[in-house]
């Protein structure tokens, strides 16, 4: 019996759909978390403010602002406060709407999980113009986790993706009014994801195709899906483990036209990797007894026969083409009195390249598999700034809204992306000449949406939901100077 048609597609299940979605801080799985004080005035300035070493990503150019040797740490720590509402979880498995059996379960535990975000940066001043730094970040991740019992877990259980990015840069100030920089990346992603296996669908569904149903009489089928399709006894799982390198690069410029006005634009490429590693499949033999004794009687030897000779759902090797998206970020800043400065940012993100995630197998009987994502660029823009309330205190404030690259048709489970709005504060204190602390806090809102979402794996299911809540973040800095 060949089991070959469903063995690929539960693998990618976990695959696909989770490297195709996010962790809410930034659009889709993309993070931005790299400064306490760049997130105190929700980003705006990112390219062009230089308030710290923040900018060696977001505009290398910006360090030529700064003098000898400097470094900071950061940890941003998110707290997201949702949960989805599942509405209905129901099996494809070719009955009659009405009769087809739902999917034992529940909402399942909050989703999204709680994470720290580091960031790390040290400039250094070759010379009175030329500056060479480095930037340790993770520009993209998720964490999200539902419980076993949630009616989504043949379409997520377990997600959680990073992205290290080790950034090398260097820059040069021509002259008063023109800085330049450049850098390279060097990103190393990781990916640990897993899934619940429906076998209780599986395994009929396929004796059904292959027509053996009809030597044992009429209804025999439904009776026996009705019985085994979505019950958590008959659950499978596999989880995936893999990692990748890849290489990538950014360059920027500022401008300063007047006194006082500072004008930033850079851009990071787009990286493409290869994720490799490995699938892991559990097929409980319980599981199995459960669905054969549900089979009617002149079909089980057959069925013990076909999954004993299955080839899928059997340990091995994959990899997966992953391209991540790149950014062109502007900004402005506007020193408006020795105390106040105001800032604008702009940043577009190449989402469209994420048009589809190509997976193949080491194991042949596993096919690979092309999945479409459909992800369209986006626009983040936000509007900010400080106040300087003594030699040292400093405070900030901001606004943003960040669109999401996911569209209606292909929102999912691995966390439903909607756009967002932010609203942010923050505060900076100068210990001394060498050390200042800051600290800051926002809330992201999220925009309505639904979940109406197919198995892309299978088939066999379509779960619908509506997500609800919303997502705070907390982070320190410490800034040194030699």
């Amino acid at each position: 019996m060949d089991y070959r048609r469903f063995g690929p597609a539960v693998t990618l299940g976990a695959l696909v759909s989770t490297l195709a979605t996010h962790q809410a801080r930034a659009s889709a799985f993309a993070l931005q978390e790299f400064s306490a004080i760049s997130t105190g005035s929700a980003d705006a300035g990112a390219a062009s403010a230089n308030e710290d070493l923040s900018t060696i990503f977001f505009n290398p150019a910006g360090m030529t602002a700064f003098d000898g040797l400097q470094n900071s740490a950061v940890a941003t720590y998110v707290l997201p406060q949702a949960r989805m509402h599942i509405t209905s979880a129901r099996e494809n498995v070719g009955l009659p709407a009405g009769t087809a059996p739902t999917i034992q379960g529940g909402d399942g535990r909050d989703f999204p999980q709680d994470k720290v975000v580091p960031a790390g940066f040290v400039s250094y001043a070759l010379a009175d113009d030329f500056r060479v730094g480095l930037g340790l970040t993770v520009p993209f991740g998720l964490l999200t986790s539902y419980g076993a019992d949630s009616q989504a877990r043949y379409q997520a259980l377990k997600s959680e993706v990073e992205a290290f990015d080790f950034n090398p840069s260097f820059a040069w100030k021509a002259n008063n009014w023109l800085s330049v920089g450049a850098g390279v990346s060097e990103q190393k992603v990781k990916a640990k994801l897993t899934n619940a296996l429906d076998l209780g669908a599986i395994v009929p569904v396929q004796l059904n195709q292959l027509g053996l149903f009809n030597l044992v009489g009429p209804g025999a089928y439904a009776a026996t899906v009705n019985q085994t399709a979505g019950r958590m006894a008959n659950d499978g799982r596999v989880d995936l483990r893999g990692t990748s390198w890849g290489t990538g690069w950014n360059a920027g410029i500022q401008l300063r036209p007047f006194e006082g006005t500072t004008i930033g634009m850079s851009y990071r490429s787009g990286i493409e990797h290869k994720v490799q590693g490995r699938a892991d499949f559990a097929v409980p033999t319980s599981a199995i007894a459960n669905i054969v004794a549900a089979m009617p009687a002149p079909l089980r030897a057959i069925t013990l026969i076909g999954l004993a000779q299955n080839k899928a759902f059997q340990n091995t090797d994959f990899d997966a083409d992953l391209s991540l998206p790149g950014q062109a970020w502007f900004g402005i800043t506007q020193q408006v009195t020795p105390q106040l400065s105001v800032s604008f940012s702009y940043k577009w993100t190449n989402w469209s390249k994420f048009e589809s995630l190509m997976v193949g197998f080491g194991n042949p009987a596993q096919p690979g598999l092309n999945q479409h994502e459909g992800y369209r660029d986006t626009s983040f823009a936000a509007l900010g700034g400080s106040y300087r309330l003594s030699e040292k205190w400093t405070i900030r404030g901001g606004a943003a809204f960040d669109q999401s690259p996911v569209v209606d048709a292909y929102r999912d489970f691995r966390v439903p992306d909607a756009d967002r709005y932010w609203l942010a504060s923050g505060f900076s204190y100068r210990l001394s000449d060498k050390v200042e602390l800051a600290g800051s806090y926002r809330h992201v809102s999220l925009a309505s949406s639904r979940v109406n979402h197919v198995d892309p794996a299978t088939g066999l299911n379509t779960v619908s939901g509506t997500p609800s809540g919303d997502m705070n973040l907390f982070a320190l800095e410490a800034l040194i100077r030699f």
